[in-house]
């Protein structure tokens, strides 16, 4: 806060004492700063005008060189006037505004040079996958996979095909159904329904990936699947699961505090604060599931390109791979494992300090609102994570491959139509929203 004298900023100005304490260095140190300055400005001005001019500069790496360069010039030059002028004055001075300025355009020039880098990070990698890929026979663009799905069991492709889209109708439904109850009831627009809200949206996202190549694979004599089509049904199907398996995390800590501290639940949880978290949860599904789409991209496929599997899961594509795949197995094995662990630790610690605040409490009614709170989670999460660890702690034998599909249909499809289900069956104040939307309607239009 600025003081009662008024508008401090405006008069204010800043002596700069620069290297004041050696006086005898000014000279030398004002000439070695100012080569370094002219070599900063001509090399990076010279790198500028080199990819501009010869076309065989103009590609991807070059053109980030180009700014990184602009980038040097830019920051360079914010500060270095000023450095050198102090070096050969006696008192160096700069005011308020000019400080404020010359921060400012520092701070942006510095910043984004820091994400160019890893921007040019990213491209160096694409360039030497690519190039692996190329090596391959440019299999990005040729490649179909055959997918199997339950081809082993024929008479009963038309009564899977029947019930996983009756499932994955109910599924549809109930999640948007879920998504539009708490967008129009007032009442539930609170923490807890809206983690509930982007659970159904990720559910609805999810099964959406996978179910409709399922039905498609149950109808057709040979089901298949182009190389790029399967990296996205990986990337997207991956993304909305890792998200999901925070997004419970999430929702366990709101049960925490929702329990542990019910007078303050809404100044602990401020909207923006379930924003982070919300947002925090997909941009570390994303970032997982590229990584591993990447790693699953420079993998050569040979032979028959088959993939014992009615979609792109992880295990099932790489099964398909001729390449050395101790990297990918590895890398699954690294991520899987810790998402799935600090996940549940999270979880478990959450529901340890609720279980403590439901022992403290004295009166049954108080013990019965809190287990009401948590039961509909703790049913989500035991089935979801149940699911998780079945499929990914089963030993790899041809024997399990029945499983991992099993186990790829219930996390796909039945999970997402279970949720809305245990939501809305478990939760009086859904059900008095439902109730409260068809009366409603049932007023608006009179028999």
């Amino acid at each position: 806060m600025i003081p009662d004298g008024g508008n401090q900023s405006s008069v204010t100005t800043f002596v700069l004492l620069g290297f004041s304490e050696y006086p005898n260095l000014q000279g030398p140190l004002f000439l070695a700063f100012l080569i370094i300055y002219t070599v900063t400005v001509v090399g990076n001005l010279g790198i500028i005008l080199v990819t501009r001019i010869n076309p065989k500069l103009h590609t991807p790496m070059y053109f980030f060189l180009s700014h990184l360069s602009f980038l040097d010039i830019c920051y360079s030059h914010v500060f270095t006037p000023k450095f050198l002028e102090i070096l050969i004055v006696k008192i160096g001075i700069i005011s308020f505004k000019g400080c404020m300025v010359q921060f400012y355009f520092a701070c942006t020039f510095v910043i984004t040079e820091m994400f160019m880098l890893a921007v040019m990070a990213y491209d160096r990698f694409v360039a030497v996958s690519g190039t692996m890929m190329l090596q391959e026979g440019n299999q990005s663009t040729t490649i179909t996979f055959v997918l199997l799905g339950f081809s082993e069991y024929p008479d009963l492709q038309v009564p899977f095909f029947l019930l996983f889209l009756t499932i994955y109708m109910v599924s549809v439904v109930g999640n948007l159904g879920m998504i539009m109850i708490i967008r129009i009831s007032p009442k539930l627009h609170t923490p807890m329904y809206f983690f509930l809200s982007h659970l159904s949206f990720l559910d609805f996202c999810y099964s959406s990936v996978l179910t409709p190549k399922l039905l498609e694979v149950l109808v057709v004599e040979v089901g298949t699947i182009s190389f790029m089509g399967c990296m996205m049904q990986f990337f997207f199907g991956c993304t909305f699961v890792i998200t999901e398996m925070f997004m419970l995390a999430a929702m366990a800590y709101d049960r925490f505090v929702a329990v542990c501290n019910p007078l303050l639940y809404t100044v602990a949880m401020p909207r923006k604060l379930c924003a982070l978290l919300v947002a925090g949860c997909y941009v570390w599904g994303i970032v997982c599931s590229f990584v591993q789409t990447c790693f699953l991209m420079a993998l050569s496929f040979c032979g028959s390109n088959t993939i014992n599997h009615f979609g792109c899961e992880y295990s099932a594509v790489i099964a398909a791979s001729c390449s050395d795949t101790r990297t990918n197995l590895m890398l699954s094995f690294v991520i899987s494992t810790f998402n799935e662990a600090s996940s549940l630790l999270i979880i478990l610690a959450s529901y340890v300090f609720i279980v403590v605040a439901i022992i403290k409490m004295p009166s049954t009614g108080g013990l019965r609102k809190a287990f009401s709170t948590c039961a509909s989670h703790l049913t989500a999460i035991t089935v979801f994570h149940g699911i998780i660890l079945l499929l990914y702690c089963m030993p790899s034998s041809k024997n399990s491959l029945l499983l991992v599909k099993v186990a790829t249909v219930l996390y796909t499809v039945v999970i997402p139509m279970l949720n809305p289900l245990i939501y809305s069956l478990r939760n009086n104040d859904v059900k008095e929203a439902l109730r409260k939307i068809f009366n409603a309607k049932l007023l608006s239009h009179p028999a």
